[in-house]
Order: C-alpha cells, then structure tokens, then sequence
C-alpha cells in the first residue's frame, strides 16, 4: 500500500513537473522575444518595462526572504527556480487573450456592453493564474504550507501585471512626440495609479491562500478545504470583474481605487495574518526539535555503561 501510494506521488510530481517545464520555457521564450521586438522600435519605451519588471522582481524576493511565510529551508536554487517558475506562469497569462474574444462577443450579443470587458478580462486570466498555483504547488516538495500558495500566487500575479505594463510603456513611447521615456513613464505612472498591477498581485495571491489551504491543510474535513478555494478564487474573480466593469468617464479613478484597494486590504490582512501563523509554527516546530534532539542525547548517554572502579 505504500508502495503504490509513494509510485502515484512520483507519477504525480512527474506530471505537474513536466507541466511547469513547458510553461516556463514558453514563458520565459516569450518574455526574451517580447523584449527584443519592442526595442528597435523603442529603446526608450522597452528597456523602461522591462527594467520595472526586473527590479520589482528582485525587491519583492529580498523583502519576503526574510519574512516567516518564504519556505523554511529554501536553499539559493530552490528560490531562483520557484520564482522564475512563477514569474513565468505570470508572463504567459498575457496569452490567454486568445480566449478572450468568444466570451466578449457573447457579452456583447445579449446587449451587457458594461461587462464585456470585465468577462474578457477576469473569465480566462483568473482561472489561468489559480491553475498556475497548483501547478506549482505540487512541483515543487519545498512548499508545504497553506501561506506558500499566497506566496505563489504573489509571484504570478505580479509577472501577469508587470509584464502587461511593458506593452504600455511601449505604447506610451511611441505615443509621446517629444520624448519617448518622457511617455513611457508618464503611461506608467499612470498604470499604476489606476491600481492595475496591485490588483493582478491581491487576486492571485487571495486564490493562491485559498489553494494553500485546500492543498496543504489535511487535517481539515475536505468540504472545508474546497470551500476555501472556490470561495477566495470567486472572490478574486468578482475584484477583477468589477475592477474591469465599464462605468461612467468622470468616476474611472474612483472606482478602480475602490477595488484595487478593497483587494489589497484583504490581502494585507492575509500576510498579517499568515505571518503570525507562520512564525507560531516555525516556534512549535523549533521546540520540538530541540525537545527531539534533547531526548536522542539523553538516550545515547544512558546507553554508555558506567564505568567500574578498579580494585
């Protein structure tokens, strides 16, 4: 019986492994590709998006690094493949637009011209972006928290949002009459202004807490740990749906604020939160070890026979 159920887990690593590989080789081909189309054009425009991308990157890695909810024992190459895996999965969701265009139409048909781009937007990425998670959740044996796939989700929905960006600052480049970093940066700054990749960054990561649960709690009844996921997943579904919703020109800011704030504060209240379990875990964990290693050494030193005194 363990033997067979050790051979379905290798089978499965195996699989999602194999998965995660095509995806990041795609991902990674289309994030190199990418760049060196846009920059003969624009150098200016290009090298702006994609210097964002990378320093955003960096940053977020040394920040969480050294927070309780990065994976304890994480050595150098675990890190560097967990997040060009999920950097990658982030880059390739810009692919789902494909998809896009059938439910757009059929929004359209019945006349919810509002909502056509709301069900473009959050229909095909949202669901892209929470199979991401769960493909790398299992591919990697290092993640075995419930605040790992937050964590996970971070990653992804960070590359999704900054790699988008990196075809608005082009466009903002090649825009601009005067200066093509002058429009580059004032096209981001708009970007980010509007909430556009904090929101790619709450929704992802609210669907990954939820597939962490769902994943990793087994103690929990199995109801408990599907609702979970469905609940956070329809809950970033409904952030992004409604932060792509149409509504009237003078109330755009105010209504992209609302609910790319309104995800952000749910999702800060999740690190918190995480956080404090974490760091009680790591404790629990830490003190059974030590009352593990004070227990083999009491034994050994009883197993040393005394010595006799010489006549």
């Amino acid at each position: 019986m363990t033997q067979t159920t050790t051979t379905d887990s290798s089978r499965r690593d195996i699989l999602f492994r194999f998965v995660l590989s095509v995806f990041v080789l795609a991902g990674a081909g289309f994030f190199f590709i990418g760049g060196v189309s846009l920059v003969p054009d624009s150098p200016a425009g290009a090298g702006l998006g994609y210097a964002f991308f990378l320093i955003a990157a960096v940053l977020a890695v040394i920040i969480f690094r050294r927070s309780f909810l990065f994976p304890r024992r994480a050595t150098g190459w675990f890190t560097f493949w967990w997040v060009v895996s999920c950097l990658s999965w982030g880059v390739i969701s810009q692919l789902v637009v494909v998809v896009q265009q059938p439910i757009q139409k059929l929004v359209d048909y019945v006349g919810w011209e509002d909502a056509q781009f709301a069900w473009g937007g959050a229909y095909p990425e949202e669901i892209f972006k929470a199979v991401g998670v769960v493909v790398v959740l299992f591919s990697f044996r290092t993640l075995t928290k419930p605040w790992h796939g937050l964590l996970t989700g971070l990653f992804i929905g960070f590359a999704d949002g900054a790699f988008e960006n990196t075809d608005y600052t082009y466009a903002g480049a090649l825009a601009d009459p005067n200066s093509d970093l002058h429009g580059a940066m004032e096209l981001l700054t708009a970007r980010l202004a509007h909430g556009t990749l904090f929101l790619h960054i709450a929704t992802t990561a609210l669907a990954g807490w939820g597939i962490g649960w769902a994943v990793f709690a087994t103690t929990r009844p199995m109801w408990k740990r599907v609702g979970c996921a469905l609940s956070c997943f329809m809950g970033a579904f409904l952030f992004h749906f409604g932060w792509n919703y149409r509504v009237d020109t003078p109330f755009v800011m105010a209504h992209d604020i609302i609910f790319t704030g309104g995800a952000l504060v749910i999702v800060g209240y999740l690190i918190w939160r995480a956080h404090r379990i974490a760091r009680k875990d790591r404790a629990e964990r830490r003190a059974t070890e030590h009352a593990e290693r004070g227990s083999a050494e009491e034994s050994s030193l009883r197993a040393i026979p005394e010595r006799v005194a010489a006549p």
